[in-house]
Parts: structure tokens; C-alpha cells; sequence
């Protein structure tokens, strides 16, 4: 899973703790096929309930980072738009 998610084992284990300490999901171990145990993550009641305000939240978090990244990069262009000016300015 974590390797599908592109987070370390580490964060993956501890987020997947979290969530079952919070009552929002279960595990069911299923039979074992191959070296690996495959698991069953449930949602609980209570995570079906609190799916959409934590969906709401990622979301959120999402939108400001991309807010974020989309102001660096009007500053990287403002600030290359000055080099280019003032390298200009230089050659005349």
C-alpha cells in the first residue's frame, strides 16, 4: 500500500493507526495468499460519517498548496522578467 501511495511504510503504518485508534476504520486479515498477508480496511460508522468533512479538510489543504505553488511561480517569473529587463538594459 505504501508503495502505491508513494509514502513511506513508516507514515503509512502510522496514519493506518491513527485511523484505527480514531474508530474510523478496521482491519480484517483475509487469507493468505503469497508471502504477503493482504489485509481488508473497513470503514466504520463513524468513518463513513466523518468521510466527508476529512475529504473537505484534504481537499482544502490541496487548494492552499497549489495556491501556494502558483504564487512561487509568479515570483520566479516577475523575478526572470527583471533579469531579462535588466540584462537588457545592460546591452544598450
Amino acid at each position: 500500500m505504501a508503495e502505491q501511495l508513494g509514502i513511506s511504510l513508516g507514515k503509512t503504518n502510522a496514519t493506518i493507526k491513527s485511523l484505527i485508534d480514531n474508530g474510523l476504520i478496521t482491519i480484517q486479515e483475509v487469507i493468505r495468499q503469497g508471502p504477503k498477508v493482504p489485509f481488508i480496511y473497513n470503514l466504520t460508522p463513524l468513518g463513513i460519517r466523518e468521510l466527508p468533512r476529512i475529504a473537505a479538510w484534504y481537499l482544502a489543504q490541496k487548494e492552499n498548496q497549489i495556491k501556494e505553488l502558483q504564487q512561487e511561480v509568479q515570483e520566479i517569473r516577475e523575478m526572470n522578467e527583471a533579469r531579462e529587463s535588466k540584462g537588457k538594459n545592460n546591452h544598450e
